[in-house]
């Protein structure tokens, strides 16, 4: 019997940005150390490359035994390490898998720890996971997702459909929002919950978000060359988006190129895009598509963390409430309160607020009544494929006409 423990450093990349490769390399040095003196004794210990350690422990070992050992261990690597009169703080996370319970190669030995310290960095870092089958089960449907995103990518299949937001006293359309959709072989469309796992993946996520981009202006250019204003139009960012370093500058230089008003687009973020540690990074690209004309929106209000202070700090123009808090209206006295809340806030705050999610009549009659002025939902119409939203429109804008 052999068990496998996968150690990882967090916050490592920004310790040699800040303070030098020089300073990463002593923060490697001390945690082989601390290895070695931890669990030295106990199993063969190596560096894989990078800010990666293993530690290899021969023979049967209780779980608990286990779970004590890592935990001695990322207590002693949550100690400072001093460079140049400095203390640098940093933590790790431990994925551990067993051989043979969780795997039968060595390759699927390291295979099933990575995948425990994947779950572990995923759920907050800084602590240990232990592989289980359902975290295998996990991987095989985020593995399928990817491949299902780039073979469509590569196909040229992934597309927008439009779903409106209508002006909540008249129902009136003033607006939409571009979601991602997959045209499959067969003619039917996948939406994305049948590949929301791979928007977890850095390259699939951009992959997704290029597309959609690409589409999404190709379809306005025509709406105005067929004489239809389709308001404000959004799309989704994700954190993936923002790490790459010609963001902005693409953007702008696309709605240059289609002869796009600035005022047509917004962009929703929702606020995990502000957890990590470009947050700083992504105010400021923030600030800069805010400055050039184009709307931010902070999607699925209310289901983060520090929204409040996602307010004071970022350029954001509207609020969308999440879905979750219309549903209970009527039925939660709780989430009724808090939509009555945001749009208070909101109004106060001079933002508009779009609630998501409308699908009741009784729902459409309670946020008229607290003077919510946006929504969407399939009580108005579900997302439909571009050549449709023409259509839909086409007695609007006789009446315009």
């Amino acid at each position: 019997r052999l068990t496998l423990l996968l150690l990882d450093l967090d916050g490592f990349k920004e310790i040699n940005d800040t303070l030098g490769h020089l300073a990463g390399d002593t923060v490697l040095k001390a945690v082989a150390r601390r290895l070695s003196s931890v669990v030295g004794q106990k199993a063969a210990i190596a560096r894989l490359g990078g800010d990666e350690f293993i530690a290899l422990i021969e023979g049967a070992i209780e779980r608990e035994a286990v779970t004590l050992l890592a935990d001695t261990l990322l207590a002693a690597l949550r100690k400072p390490v001093m460079f140049k009169q400095q203390s640098i703080y940093f933590s790790a996370s431990i994925g551990v898998a067993d051989y043979p319970a969780d795997a039968a190669t060595p390759d699927d030995f390291m295979r099933s720890a990575d995948m425990a310290l994947y779950k572990v960095k995923r759920a907050g870092r800084g602590s240990i996971g232990h592989f289980t089958p359902e975290i295998a089960t996990i991987f095989d449907t985020r593995r399928l997702a990817i491949e299902m995103v780039r073979r469509a990518g590569s196909e040229g299949r992934i597309v927008p459909f439009y779903q409106p937001k209508v002006s909540l006293t008249d129902r009136s359309v003033y607006g939409f929002e571009a979601l991602a959709r997959i045209r499959n072989a067969d003619g039917t469309v996948s939406g994305p919950g049948e590949f929301w796992s791979a928007f977890g993946d850095a390259t699939s996520s951009r992959l997704i978000g290029q597309h959609i981009w690409t589409a999404l202006t190709e379809d306005i250019a025509f709406w105005l060359s067929e004489g239809f204003d389709p308001g404000v139009v959004s799309f989704n960012a994700c954190e993936f988006s923002f790490q790459a370093p010609d963001f902005v500058k693409n953007l702008i230089r696309r709605l240059a190129q289609k002869r796009i008003p600035h005022s047509m687009i917004e962009i929703e973020v929702t606020e995990t895009v502000f957890w990590g540690e470009d947050s700083r990074l992504i105010g400021k690209m923030l600030e800069q598509l805010h400055s050039e004309g184009i709307r931010i929106s902070l999607d699925d209000f209310g289901t983060g963390y520090a929204s409040l202070t996602h307010l004071r700090d970022f350029p954001i123009d509207c609020i969308k409430i999440d879905q979750s808090f219309i549903a209970g209206l009527g039925v939660k006295a709780e989430n009724t309160t808090i939509v009555h809340a945001i749009v208070d806030l909101c109004r106060n705050l001079g933002m508009d607020v779009v609630a998501e999610g409308i699908e009741t009549e009784a729902q459409l009659d309670f946020l008229r009544a607290v003077h919510c002025n946006g929504g969407q939902g399939f009580l108005f119409s579900k997302a439909i494929p571009a050549e449709q939203v023409l259509q839909m429109m086409r007695p609007t804008i006789a009446q315009r006409a």
